[in-house]
C-alpha cells in the first residue's frame, strides 16, 4: 500500500469515526420517549431499527445483551461508542427495553 493510499484511509476512517467516543452532550427534553431518544442519539451510528451503517456495522438489533448490559453501555460508552452523562437511569433501562424490542 503507497503511503498516499495509507493516507487516504487513515483520513476517512478517522472521519468515519470522529464522532465516536467520549461524552456526548445529548441531553433529552421532558418526557421524549425511547424511539424519539433513539432517532436523535442512537440512529447515526446504529442505523434504522438498528440495523447497523450498511447493513452491519453498530448493529445492535437481536442483541443478546441484557437490559442491565445496554444500560451500563449507555451511562459508560465503549471505545467508539460515546457515553451518554445526560440520561438518567429509568431513561438507560428504558433505551435497553426499546432497544431489546428491535
Amino acid at each position: 500500500m503507497s503511503k498516499t493510499t495509507r493516507l487516504f484511509a487513515i483520513a476517512g476512517i478517522t472521519a468515519f469515526l470522529g464522532g465516536c467516543g467520549g461524552p456526548s452532550d445529548f441531553t433529552p427534553t421532558e418526557g421524549m420517549t425511547a424511539a424519539e431518544i433513539y432517532t436523535n442519539a442512537c440512529e447515526v451510528c446504529h442505523g434504522k431499527d438498528g440495523a447497523g451503517k450498511f447493513g452491519f456495522l453498530f448493529k445492535i438489533a437481536g442483541s443478546d445483551h441484557s437490559a442491565e448490559e445496554m444500560a451500563a453501555a449507555i451511562k459508560d460508552g465503549g471505545t467508539i461508542m460515546p457515553s451518554f452523562p445526560n440520561l438518567s437511569e429509568e431513561q438507560r433501562m428504558m433505551m435497553a427495553g426499546y432497544i431489546k424490542s428491535l
